[in-house]
């Protein structure tokens, strides 16, 4: 059971349930999913204001439902009484079950004051100090400058943060100064300590990938850990609201930027010492240039990698990866959108079927585990595209002699700031709702009390003409039982 708070507790941080109360109290929520994962930059903000002599305690809501389901927050809140509230709103999924935090933490905890932030938070910086009184600021972008400069106003007994803070968006100050992260602040940061967090080792162990490795299985309690080696993106895909363009609007940020190789030895040698067993990398090493990968990379020294690639991985990282790692807690994962070339290519993937399968033959020849994506009912995605993402999924299962491989296939929501979301009319696609953030909420709403079926275009905010997505969800699930151990099945198709 996790224990109350006490009073000597200067920052808490809470990452939220999705759909917020309606989930953690059961009914038609309690099967949807909690999203344990800590967005990256929060590690590092915690142990920054540890380091600057603060008391942070953080709160993982998905694992804490996980250990005791139907936790009462109200009752762990009590007696505390922290300065500050940090909680995250980084992937829209989180919009709900956030602002519905932020409440709960304003009846319980009357004097703190409620700081959001994330990429979600960041675009709708404004809106959310409009719907929701609870939240005092948001932070829009990066926040190792104004965060500290923050909590030691209110350390010092301001009700209220100074002016002037960067990315610190308030009532008083809609639009702060913009400040960006460069590599020396991200140099700076602590990024595997999790001290602060209650039941870490359980919250490791959910997010470990384990990948498909036929007759063995990863360790009991075999645990993971995300780390950050850098910021930024270097592509647009269609979808996502964290690509270059999203990155540039609404943090600032031109480009990528990479952490010093050297910090990043030192982390995976921390971590190995602590007995992690897999790190995810944030970036695509590919990313950043043979040098940058290879020093990266050549430093992990057996642990295990999970890696999402931007585009097809490199022969160079696929060997660096067979070399120094530990094959039963690695995996590599390739989103190849759909089975149509040229649909792939539109939604920012440049690779042909043949090289994908020419990638995969590489990647078994290592002995290695991968996950392959698809995505269902994008623009572009006609039947007969339909039909060749099945045809294209086939094939890969059938070439899978080892059985070392998972493909997958999943509607997408578009992330706010997404071009396609930005242009739905360019990208032949028809929204559902205005996209703002009252939508959203409504959506999530409609999800949590059962009256929106996650399949339909409501709930997704968007309609492709022509596409039928529970029907193709639904022919999607019967290659899941041809090859269930291979194909994960659409929830709810």
């Amino acid at each position: 059971m996790t224990p109350p708070l006490d009073r000597t507790l200067d920052v808490l941080y809470l990452h939220p349930l999705p759909l917020g109360g309606r989930q953690v109290a059961g009914g038609p929520a309690a099967a949807q999913p909690r999203y344990p994962l800590l967005p990256m930059g929060v590690v590092g903000l915690c142990n920054l204001l540890q380091a600057r002599g603060h008391r942070v305690r953080g709160l993982n809501l998905a694992v804490e439902w996980t250990v005791e389901p139907g936790i009462d927050l109200a009752a762990r809140l009590a007696g505390g009484s922290p300065r500050l509230v940090l909680i995250d709103l980084h992937w829209h999924e989180h919009c709900l079950g956030a602002l519905e935090l932020a409440q709960s933490v304003r009846e319980s905890l009357p004097g703190a004051f409620v700081l959001l932030g994330g990429l979600t938070a960041s675009a709708y910086a404004v809106e959310l100090l409009a719907l929701c009184p609870a939240v005092d600021a948001v932070v829009r972008g990066d926040a190792e400058a104004a965060l500290p400069a923050l909590a030691r106003a209110l350390e010092q007994g301001q009700s209220d943060p100074p002016d002037g803070l960067p990315n610190l968006v308030t009532r008083r100050e809609p639009e702060p100064a913009r400040w960006v992260a460069g590599p020396s602040h991200l140099d700076a940061l602590d990024v595997v300590s999790l001290g602060f967090l209650d039941h870490a080792e359980a919250y490791q162990r959910l997010i470990h990938s384990h990948p498909r490795r036929p007759g063995i299985r990863p360790a009991v309690g075999a645990r993971g850990h995300w780390l950050p080696n850098g910021r930024g993106c270097a592509w647009d895909c269609g979808s996502c609201g964290g690509g270059r363009g999203a990155h540039r609007a609404v943090t600032g940020r031109p480009g990528l930027v990479w952490r010093d190789p050297a910090q990043v030895a030192a982390d995976l040698a921390q971590l190995r010492d602590a007995g992690v067993q897999q790190v995810a990398l944030g970036l695509d090493p590919d990313m950043a240039g043979a040098a940058h990968r290879d020093a990266c990379l050549g430093s992990l020294g057996g642990l295990g990698l999970y890696l999402e690639s931007f585009q097809l991985p490199s022969v160079a990282l696929l060997d660096a990866v067979a070399r120094g790692c530990d094959p039963d807690h690695s995996e590599l994962a390739i989103t190849a959108v759909s089975g149509d070339p040229a649909h792939r290519r539109r939604h920012g993937k440049a690779f042909g079927d043949g090289e994908l399968l020419a990638c995969l033959d590489v990647l078994r020849a290592r002995g290695m585990s991968v996950s392959v994506f698809f995505a269902l009912g994008l623009p572009g995605e006609d039947d007969a595209a339909f039909e060749a993402t099945l045809a294209l999924a086939g094939r890969l299962i059938e070439r899978d002699r080892l059985g070392t491989q998972r493909v997958a296939a999943l509607p997408q929501a578009l992330d706010p700031g997404a071009p396609m979301a930005l242009e739905p009319a360019r990208w032949g696609l028809e929204p559902t709702d205005a996209g703002d953030l009252a939508a959203r909420l409504a959506r999530a709403r409609g999800l949590a009390d059962g009256s929106l079926h996650p399949l339909d275009p409501r709930a997704l905010g968007y309609r492709v003409p022509g596409c039928e997505l529970r029907d193709r969800a639904a022919r999607w699930n019967e290659l899941a039982t041809q090859a269930p151990e291979a194909v994960i099945p659409v929830p709810g198709g």
